[in-house]
């Protein structure tokens, strides 16, 4: 059987001139933010890269591969985002860098109405308005996610997410289940 490791980083960034565009003037601005000692007037625009065996792509190219959770280093907690533009840059002449252009899913004014009456099932509710573009790096993204979205009375528009980080395993039922009971039950009726 074939084993399969997956890579902590993206594959070797290669700085091609060539391949280059230049970068809008206010992309530029955020880049500077993120790495005040880099001057970027000319990236590589990618529209997709593969990390650790997990394919993402540009809102513009798909938008399902777009969606990411950002872990937050100050805690637990795992904020949806939408990635915009996947930039390969130079900050230095001998160093080269990927970064994700993103607009993170601003929370709820009331943190109630979202994540805290959810979390035992892993779902967490988010406004749909996105935020401002911002720089994140590949280490920051903890996973993909699945989203809905709705209108609520008290909320108005929503989304709902789910990470998808973890595939549950099949539920194992035991003797002493009373699903054990139900699932039996079920088969048995007739349609």
């Amino acid at each position: 059987m074939m084993s399969f490791m997956a890579a902590e980083q993206p594959e070797p960034a290669i700085w091609n001139p060539m391949a280059t565009s230049k970068v809008p003037s206010r992309l530029q601005t955020i880049l500077r933010q993120h790495n005040s000692s880099a001057h970027v007037d000319h990236a590589q625009f990618l529209t997709n890269i593969t990390i650790r065996g997990l394919r993402y792509t540009t809102s513009a190219k798909s938008l399902g591969n777009s969606c990411v959770l950002l872990g937050l280093p100050s805690s637990e907690a795992k904020v949806p985002a939408v990635i915009d533009s996947i930039l390969k840059i130079q900050t230095s002449a001998d160093t080269v860098e990927i970064v994700f252009v993103i607009r993170r899913y601003k929370a709820l004014r009331n943190p109630c109405d979202g994540s805290s009456r959810f979390q035992d099932i892993g779902l967490s509710v988010w406004s749909s308005e996105l935020g401002d573009l911002e720089i994140v790096k590949s280490g920051s993204i903890a996973s993909h996610y699945a989203s809905l979205s709705f209108k609520t009375a008290g909320l108005g528009a929503v989304i709902a997410v789910i990470s998808l980080a973890k595939v549950s395993p099949p539920v194992r039922l035991d003797e002493d289940s009373d699903m054990l009971d139900i699932t039996i039950s079920l088969n048995h009726l007739s349609f």
